[in-house]
């Protein structure tokens, strides 16, 4: 039997037999082994690139009938504890304890009964993204979030983003492997959180809609075909356990309620959580993530979309890329030809973080190294420039591919906030506020991403971070039965728009693959 041996930067060599005639593809998936791909191993999108016996191949049209020699060049590795440790004082939580330790909980109008046992009364919250999955534990009677874990959803070595997940699954035949590994993914946070498993009451979920469908392990194929439509919207309590979520017996799982298509739970708690369905004035939520969701409205009315921004704001999909942590670089300043790097935590550089990307992005158009394509300027570089790639460190840098991916994750989120706001028949002017979530929003320079064409410029109005708008959504649900049942009445208040059937926004994305855009007087 022919041996595959694996090794590369940041992973435990190993070596293991495999059958003759099976794809490479194939079967570093099955060892947990990331492999790019946008396409579920199509061989369409050709990002599946390693080095096999010294020379470059696509993973996918690899097929082992010797000993090879496997040199994987990019892994994901391990985030660190990002936590947001927030305390909100309860008013009426949809979980209480009795003084005989009986816990009570009361969803949709159903009062449940459930037999605590220790130190009860605890939810585990998971914001559920398409490349980062963030849990909390909070204790329900205090209203404090006690602890915070962030890891890489285990789903990502099947695709990129959401659709060639599905393409994947399609295949393969493969929904209940996707929910596994995300079932697997929940677990581990479960693990890790500072927690006792037998003392968590409910586990709240939220996340888009593809995302829930395969949490559920419902095959979210419909999702990807017209008229887009989900196979649900809600999910009534079930048992945790029955999915394989590693919690005691009587823990519950409740999920927050979809939107559409492409706008799930995730951004109905952040709606919660911003108090956009009860503002005044003209909003802008703006969820930047691997799909960069948008919502513009008020209290009268809310219309939304979604974007394929790509993973790179999360560190995914750039070389040297890694989440919002210590060590991760987030901002890069050129002065007098010299390159100055700062990073969280003021520790040695490990990788570059989504804001990193930006800022540095930024500091490379405002000394013209990269022009209005964003093409990189060797001439302007001097000794930054190696092999196509701006360095910024020995073993850090910034390659054409990373700008190029991160010009069409921007130009997405833009375009989609552009075809929301002519949709509805108003102006950039008058909308007062926009509202960054994400959890790199509080790095996040609001200029450069202007500058950069990623975010509107708005003349009389303010730009507020919340954080993760999605987790604190979920929070204030738990501690207050009235916002809870605001998850239903917003979910169904949203107007959903599907901008790939909308006649505009191809213009407006085109229009936006400039730096910062080919109207610059947007930006003035």
């Amino acid at each position: 039997m022919p041996k595959i041996s694996v090794h590369g930067k940041g992973i435990e060599s190993t070596t293991f037999e495999v059958g003759v005639g099976v794809r490479l593809f194939d079967v570093l998936l099955e060892k947990g082994l990331y492999v790019e791909n946008d396409c579920g191993g199509l061989g369409t999108c050709g990002k599946c690139k390693i080095i096999v016996n010294g020379r470059e191949e696509l993973a996918c049209h690899y097929v082992v009938d010797e000993d090879v020699e496997v040199a994987i060049r990019r892994t994901l590795s391990k985030p660190a504890h990002s936590k947001e440790l927030n305390h909100i004082d309860p008013v009426s939580p949809i979980l209480t304890k009795s003084s005989s330790g009986t816990i009570k909980f009361d969803y949709k109008g159903t009062t449940y009964t459930i037999n605590a046992s220790g130190d009860s009364c605890k939810a585990v919250l998971f914001d559920i993204g398409t490349t980062t999955v963030r849990g909390q534990v909070l204790d329900v009677r205090t209203g404090d979030i006690l602890d915070e874990v962030a890891v890489y959803n285990k789903q990502i070595p099947y695709g990129s983003d959401v659709i060639s997940r599905i393409v994947y699954s399609e295949k393969h035949d493969a929904v209940a492997l996707l929910q596994k590994k995300l079932i697997e993914t929940i677990n581990e946070i479960i693990g890790e959180l500072n927690v006792k498993k037998d003392d968590i009451d409910l586990v709240f979920c939220a996340g888009n809609s593809i995302i829930t469908h395969f949490l559920y392990g419902t095959d979210p194929k419909p999702i990807r075909y017209q008229p887009y439509l989900p196979s649900f919207t809600e999910k009534d309590p079930i048992p945790a356990i029955q999915i394989g979520i590693d919690v005691s017996e009587r823990a519950i799982l409740i999920s927050a309620p979809l939107v559409a298509s492409y706008v799930g739970g995730d951004i109905v708690a952040g709606i919660i959580g911003s108090g956009l369905y009860k503002t005044e004035n003209t909003t802008l939520y703006i969820d930047i993530g691997t799909n960069g969701e948008i919502v513009l409205g008020n209290k009268d009315w809310m219309i939304s979309a979604a974007a394929s921004a790509g993973p790179n704001f999360e560190g995914g999909e750039i070389d040297c890329g890694m989440l919002a942590q210590d060590g991760a670089i987030d901002d890069v300043t050129i002065e007098e030809e010299r390159v100055k790097v700062h990073t969280i935590g003021d520790t040695e550089p490990l990788g570059i973080c989504g804001c990193g990307l930006i800022n540095t992005i930024a500091s490379l158009f405002k000394n013209q190294w990269i022009d209005k394509k964003g093409q990189l300027i060797a001439g302007k570089m001097g000794k930054y420039f190696s092999d196509g790639r701006f360095m910024i460190s020995d073993s850090i840098y910034l390659s054409q591919t990373d700008i190029d991916n991160f010009i069409k994750a921007k130009g997405a989120v833009f375009a989609a906030c552009q075809t929301l706001i002519s949709k509805v028949g108003i102006s950039i002017d008058e909308i007062k506020d926009i509202i960054i979530s994400g959890s790199f929003g509080k790095h996040l320079d609001i200029d450069n991403a202007v500058k950069l064409g990623m975010l509107p410029k708005i003349k009389d109005g303010s730009y507020r971070f919340i954080g993760n708008g999605t987790l604190l959504g979920m929070h204030m649900a738990i501690i207050d039965k009235d916002t809870a049942e605001e998850f239903f009445t917003v979910s169904e208040r949203v107007t959903y728009v599907e901008l790939s059937e909308e006649p505009g926004y191809m213009d407006n994305f085109s229009a936006s693959l400039f730096i910062p855009h080919t109207d610059i007087s947007l930006f003035e």
